[in-house]
């Protein structure tokens, strides 16, 4: 869209890019405000979902230069998984959209005011430390606040690598619910629900 291509045709079945190496052009040419010698590059493609913007991860981290295995993980509307190194590497391509939207999650939320967007536990007490969009009251978690509270869970060993619960915690966040063990982020009257 940048360089004022059609992407029409990655929606239609065989799903093909308009193209998959683009030229470099000048940074001016497009509107971009730099010295007229600037010229913009633009990443190349794979495949139709693996775009430039999982070719830049890979280069600038350095991945096809390493020698142990690297996974390497791009997440936006579209989700890249590429796993390699320097001799070789594959990817996949999947929708990641409802992942951001919190779908599938009981107090899942799109990423709007309320939404739990960061968290970080106490180690000492397990209490969490949340944050949400526009600093108010929590009234769902949506994907990025739900990457965070995993992270944070794991690393803090409220939930296992294989993600069960250890529910011998000295806490009263861990509890039986409906479905089996889960952490309380925030209780009720804490939040706008």
């Amino acid at each position: 869209i940048l360089l004022g291509l059609d992407p029409k045709y990655i929606r239609l079945a065989p799903y093909t890019p308009v193209a998959n190496f683009f030229p470099p052009v000048r940074a001016n040419s497009l509107g971009i405000k730099v010295g007229k010698p600037v010229y913009l590059f633009t990443f190349p493609s794979v495949a139709s979902y693996v775009g430039g913007d999982i070719v830049s991860g890979i280069v600038g981290a350095g991945v096809y230069q390493r020698k142990n295995l690297t996974f390497y993980m791009d997440i936006g509307t579209n989700g890249e998984i590429v796993v390699g190194n320097s001799d070789w590497m594959v990817t996949a391509s999947c929708s990641a959209g409802p992942a951001f939207e919190g779908g599938g999650i009981r107090h899942g939320i799109v990423a709007s005011e309320g939404a739990i967007e960061g968290f970080d536990i106490n180690p000492s007490n397990f209490e969490p430390l949340i944050s949400t969009i526009g600093e108010t009251k929590p009234k769902g978690i949506c994907g990025s606040g739900l990457i965070n509270i995993v992270a944070g869970l794991l690393e803090a060993g409220v939930i296992s690598q294989n993600g069960k619960f250890n529910a011998d915690l000295p806490t009263k966040r861990i509890r039986k619910g409906t479905d089996g063990y889960e952490y309380v982020l925030a209780w009720a009257p804490e939040t706008q629900n």
